[in-house]
């Protein structure tokens, strides 16, 4: 997973605050890398490399914040983000 997050370096475009950095640094990562794992790296990254129990469970917490993010989807799709 750590070395998978790290090659996503080169592929995060620059105006992104932070690039993404390995499990080892985790203890020190930003709400931004925290954000960037979560809406859009880690489903990439977890895709092969977790058990699927664990990738359904990170992808409907994935699914929940991305509709809680975005203003449109939030007032159409709240009751659904909230289960």
């Amino acid at each position: 997973v750590s070395a998978a997050n790290i090659e996503l370096r080169h592929y995060v475009p620059s105006d992104m605050s932070r690039k993404p950095r390995g499990l080892a640094d985790l203890d020190r990562w930003k709400a931004s890398e925290f954000r960037l794992f979560l809406l859009y790296a880690g489903p990439v990254v977890l895709k092969s490399t977790i058990p699927d129990s664990l990738r359904d469970n990170f992808m409907t917490l994935h699914c929940a914040v991305s509709i809680l993010c975005s203003p449109s989807s939030c007032a159409q799709y709240l009751d659904y983000a909230e289960r």
